[in-house]
């Protein structure tokens, strides 16, 4: 595993370095204030994040839900006003 992404990192590497505006990027590192603390968070502290996440990704999925569902139902109301104004002529 370690070797397929120094491989794709090398790759990545020697194909920026053609860019000369992509010379001077580094690789992008948390600071260690941000990156000490996410590290040390054991099994029972993971939970809350977890919790956040599903919860947040199931909100949106819902949202999703809700905007689709809302256009199909305003065009079937078309599609019926349509419908019932052809059937009476």
């Amino acid at each position: 595993m370690k070797r397929r992404c120094s491989l794709r990192r090398g790759a990545i590497q020697t194909r920026s370095w053609a860019r000369p505006v992509l010379r001077q990027w580094k690789h992008p590192t948390l600071p260690a204030e941000i990156a000490t603390p996410v590290e040390d968070v054991d099994l029972l502290g993971n939970i809350p994040l977890w919790a956040v996440t599903l919860l947040g990704s199931l909100f949106i999925w819902v949202l999703s839900l809700v905007m689709i569902f809302d256009r199909l139902w305003q065009v079937f109301k078309l599609y019926m006003a349509t419908a019932l104004r052809r059937s009476t002529i």
